[in-house]
């Protein structure tokens, strides 16, 4: 994954692509924290191939590395 800027109200894409056997879990992590899909916030969803898509991005969002 790379480092992205966006502005506030804009859409993020993530991606990361992992090779193993067995197949290895992707985990996102936000400021040591997990992020998982809420089931109160449909603007984050993480796909089965592990791509997380944050739609209008907010404070909330906001992270370093």
């Amino acid at each position: 994954p790379v480092d992205i800027e966006v502005t506030f109200g804009s859409n993020a894409v993530f991606t990361c692509k992992a090779e193993g056997d067995p197949q290895p879990e992707i985990k996102w992590m936000l400021n040591s924290n997990e992020v998982i899909n809420p089931v109160n916030d449909d603007r984050i969803r993480i796909s089965l191939d592990g791509t997380l898509e944050i739609d209008r991005i907010d404070e909330r969002d906001q992270g370093v590395c």
